[in-house]
């Protein structure tokens, strides 16, 4: 690769060469996609290069996407009363949405904008677009009482008097616990101990067993699984579009001065 790009550029090239064997893709062409798209530093690039080459066609990076496609339509839809049939129309559903160009314009899999895990996008996609043909075919998601309160507040409303409905710090306090109790023990375990109790990562690393690179990087899963299980909360209970949970987290916790240390206490009590 000649030099001259962006360092963002060459390093997601090799990130992504080396992450997804087989995949091509012409450097300008991602040059000028992550100048697009990122705008911080902790873009996912490897991730950014697979969609990238997979929306410019590459017979390759469209395979490594399905297969990407298809887990995230069973980790969204497992659990949640979707048949298999229905799986399987929403995977081809995806499909079509996110890989096959629309009157012209790019493939959707290009608004991947290498915030997070691909995975987790997808997965997003993959359960908004369940509830829509859910709504479809006149058989909607079952909702709890608390869901069931949450989606009625909205019902009826414009997309924007809908975020609006949704800005406040009681309801993000519930998102937060509902998304908190979808993680493993482990994970809560490791972001109390962290965030609450103030556990250094050697101390963690010490009661584990493992390097404290380990236990750094299970903590930044758990922080990842957090803000995806908090997305789709928002997506399935609140009806929110993708993209406007993504915005409503980043900003509910700005303007509230929400943090995970002051965010934890409230969720479910220690055993």
């Amino acid at each position: 690769m000649k030099s001259g790009y962006p360092t963002a550029v060459i390093q997601g090239v090799a990130e992504g060469q080396a992450a997804w064997p087989g995949v091509t893709l012409d450097p300008d062409r991602f040059a000028a996609h992550v100048t697009a798209h990122v705008s911080t530093s902790s873009a996912n690039l490897r991730h950014l290069y697979l969609a990238c080459a997979c929306g410019a066609g590459d017979e390759h990076a469209v395979r490594y996407v399905d297969r990407m496609l298809c887990q995230a339509v069973e980790r969204a839809l497992c659990g949640r009363g979707f048949s298999p049939s229905e799986r399987d129309e929403v995977a081809q559903r995806l499909r079509c949405r996110l890989l096959v160009p629309d009157g012209g314009k790019p493939p959707r899999i290009f608004e991947y904008s290498g915030r997070g895990d691909l995975g987790s996008w997808l997965r997003v996609a993959a359960l908004r677009l369940a509830l829509n043909f859910r709504r479809q075919t006149g058989r909607e998601e079952p909702l709890d009482d608390t869901g069931l309160a949450e989606a009625c507040a909205c019902t009826g409303q414009t997309p924007d008097a809908a975020y609006a409905a949704a800005h406040s710090r009681e309801t993000f306090v519930s998102a937060f616990r509902a998304a908190f109790s979808a993680l493993s023990a482990r994970e809560r375990n490791l972001l109390r101990l962290h965030y609450v109790d103030g556990a250094e990562l050697q101390d963690l690393a010490a009661a584990y067993s493992v390097h404290r690179v380990t236990v750094g990087r299970w903590i930044d899963v758990a922080r990842d699984r957090l803000r995806e299980e908090l997305e789709l909360y928002l997506v399935s209970r609140l009806q929110l579009r993708a993209s406007e949970a993504a915005r409503w987290v980043v900003s509910v916790r700005a303007v509230g001065d929400l943090s995970l240390r002051q965010l934890l206490p409230l969720t479910i009590p220690r055993m």
